[in-house]
Parts: structure tokens; sequence; C-alpha cells
């Protein structure tokens, strides 16, 4: 009854407030190859057959094999490897390709969502590892909501609790501490107190699902400058045309940036 209440207060002042995004249109955000895992001969060219309507997105070797796997033995992940994702997010740290999917690879064979990185709080990593393993462990299980669950009124009350906006969300604003359960509350004050780097999949919420990403699932691919023009080389050769939107990475006095361009942000909004 309380979470009911909880869920209607939560609209009813997202309304008063003139929010008008609602995570129904928000994009999730999928990003490869990961420097530190296994890469593929050539990750460009695995984009060019996705693009092409070939083999999709298959889930991968991850680069901490034991971090990731205690994670999926604690969710009771056993049979078959989900692929991963993140609301709203293509982390610069998981790859040069950053590929933006709509809600239907989730809908079609769904496992859940947890409202950090599952793999690093299982493994007490990173921002985590302030938890012991015991904590850990319940936490991950408490911060799951299970596939077919409805997640999006959960995710619209944290926003409106924890950020100004959703904007702020995508631009990985850190959230208010204290809008947000025990467990990552606890993490963020003492990583703050610290003076250290605060990963902001702490708080970014994930997406796993059993269904390969494929080309009608792409809404947009976002790409580092030099993953653009490896891109556009072989898209010349083989004469093929895209109908996806692609977004090309900055590269400046400062270094490389990708993945956190306003364009790449926008594209995660559904318009309409």
């Amino acid at each position: 009854m309380f979470r009911i209440v909880r869920l209607i207060l939560g609209r009813i002042l997202r309304s008063l407030r003139g929010q008008r995004i609602t995570a129904n249109r928000i994009r999730f955000g999928h990003a490869f190859p990961n420097p530190r895992g296994s890469v593929p001969s050539n990750p460009v060219m695995e984009l060019c057959d996705l693009l092409a309507g070939g083999a999709g997105i298959g889930p991968r070797q991850p680069s901490n094999s034991n971090a990731v796997s205690l994670s999926e033995t604690i969710l009771g992940i056993s049979l078959r490897r989900p692929v991963y994702a993140y609301v709203g997010c293509l982390h610069p740290a998981l790859g040069r390709i950053g590929l933006i999917i709509d809600h239907g690879w989730y809908y079609e064979d769904p496992h859940g969502m947890t409202k950090c990185d599952s793999g690093g709080l299982a493994s007490c990593i990173g921002g985590f590892s302030c938890l012991s393993a015991d904590v850990a462990a319940r936490a991950l299980v408490d911060l799951t909501l299970a596939a077919r669950t409805p997640w999006e009124g959960e995710i619209d009350d944290e926003i409106s609790a924890a950020y100004p906006d959703w904007d702020a969300y995508l631009d990985g604003t850190q959230p208010r501490s204290d809008r947000l359960d025990k467990v990552r509350r606890e993490c963020m004050e003492k990583a703050i107190s610290a003076g250290a780097d605060i990963d902001r999949r702490l708080w970014t919420w994930e997406v796993r699902a059993f269904s390969h990403i494929r080309r009608s699932h792409l809404a947009a691919v976002a790409l580092t400058s030099e993953a653009y023009k490896e891109l556009d080389h072989i898209l010349r050769e083989r004469s093929q045309t895209v109908d996806v939107q692609l977004l090309r990475g900055n590269v400046s006095p400062l270094g490389v940036e990708h993945f956190h361009e306003r364009q790449v942000l926008d594209a995660f909004k559904v318009n309409g």
C-alpha cells in the first residue's frame, strides 16, 4: 500500500514540476568493445554487419569474469548469459562504439534490471569497495527488479527525488545521496568523504536481456572520431547505405571525447 501511495505522489510531483521526460521515453545504451575484454578481430566490421541486418550483438566474454560470474550466480543466471546495457548511458570506459537501443530489445526476452552496476556491487569493487561481501550480495538482490516487473515508475520516482530532472541523470550528474537507498548512499558518502572520483555506475541503472541486439533495435550509433572514420571507409568500400543516425565523437587538445556530447544525450530521448 505504501509503495502504491509513493508512486502516485511521485507522479503528481513530476506533473507539478513540469517534468516532461519519463522513463518510457529514455532509451538504453550498450558500448563495445571493452578495451580490457576479449576484443573481436574488427569491432567496426562487426558494427557494419549489424547495420546491414546481419547477426546481432550477443553476450560477450566479460573483462572482469570473476565479478560478472559472481553477480550472475547471485541473480540465478546459469543456463544462458544476458546482454548488458544501461538506462540512458553509454559508458566511455566500456568501448568506442555505442549502440543506443529502443525498449523493444529488452522486452523481447528480459532478465531484469539493477539500480547500479551488478558486477561492481557483487564484487565490492570501485565505489562499492566499502561493503562486505554479505551486505553486497543482499543489496544486489534488493536492488534488482525481475523480468516483467514494472520499472518505469520506480526509476521516475528516483529521478524526481535525487536529481533536478532526467537531463541531469543522462548527463552523469551525481544524485543526492540522501535520496538513494541505504547501500548506494553509504557508498557515495564514503567516496565523497575520501575525495575519490565516483564512477556513475554506482547509481546508473543496468539492464539485462537474453535477446541479441539487432538492427531493428537501433535508434542511433555513437562512435569515437577514429571509429567513425573506419566505419565510413568500410561503408564506402561496400557501397553500403545506413539509415541509422551516426554520432561522431570529438577530438580536441584536451583529448578524445565520446558518448557525452549533447547529440548523444539527446539521442537517448524518444521524441514526441
